[in-house]
């Protein structure tokens, strides 16, 4: 199938074409053009100026629950734990668990895609995302070592931070973790134990990073240099 789109604003990683038009083939963009596009018998669509941009990269979801309201939107919490644990006894949670798990994906997705993004890293354990990678409207990126967080209350995802971290460098994936993710003693001093057990540089992403103080972004800055 074969189709144009015409009439566009379009935004790319380098420059604006405020009314440009672009040719989609077999669901892959063929060409960008300033102007109108080349000469073939297509299916038009006229955006009559509505923007076009590229599809967005959201670097942080967990698409089994991305689509939940907010449990308590205004509570404070010291971690993400007590907040987890007023998720799980809520009602919310349990019309969740009533759908089938590719369902939630799907919830998740298409929040996802609504907004624009068309690539998420899914951060969870390869075994509960692997059976959906390839059924989702939205990439669902999957190369990637990962933990949960750095600390005693931490999900037990992956094989340890020593050990998801040495995968990372020998893979050259990312290793993702959350960190710096409250205001306890353990959350403030994550980064620092991760910097101990040898797992931040070049490879590591940090999620989160609220109670991260300077001496911590000093830190980030320069082991990300190596």
């Amino acid at each position: 199938m074969e189709y144009e789109l015409v009439n566009a604003c379009i935004v790319t990683k380098d420059r604006w074409i405020p009314n440009g038009s672009i040719v989609v083939k077999d669901g892959l963009i063929a060409s960008v053009n300033a102007g109108g596009p080349p000469p073939g018998k297509r299916i038009r669509l006229n955006l009559n100026g509505l923007y076009v941009y590229p599809g967005l990269f959201n670097a942080h979801e967990h698409l089994l629950s991305t689509y939940l309201p907010r449990v308590a939107p205004s509570k404070p919490y010291l971690n993400w734990l007590p907040w987890d644990n007023d998720l799980k006894s809520s009602i919310v949670f349990s019309e969740r668990q009533q759908l089938d798990p590719e369902q939630l994906y799907l919830l998740g997705s298409y929040k996802n895609l609504i907004s624009g993004v068309t690539s998420v890293q899914d951060h969870i354990p390869h075994f509960v995302q692997d059976p959906f990678v390839e059924k989702m409207p939205v990439r669902i990126l999957n190369q990637y070592a990962l933990s949960h967080s750095i600390c005693t209350y931490s999900l037990n995802w992956g094989d340890g931070p020593k050990e998801e971290y040495a995968k990372a460098l020998k893979q050259n994936i990312p290793y993702v973790t959350r960190i710096a993710e409250g205001f306890d003693s353990e959350s403030r001093d994550s980064l620092k134990n991760l910097h101990k057990l040898g797992c931040l540089g070049e490879h590591t992403v940090l999620v989160h990073g609220i109670v991260l103080s300077e001496s911590d972004i000093q830190l980030i800055s320069e082991k990300k240099r190596i």
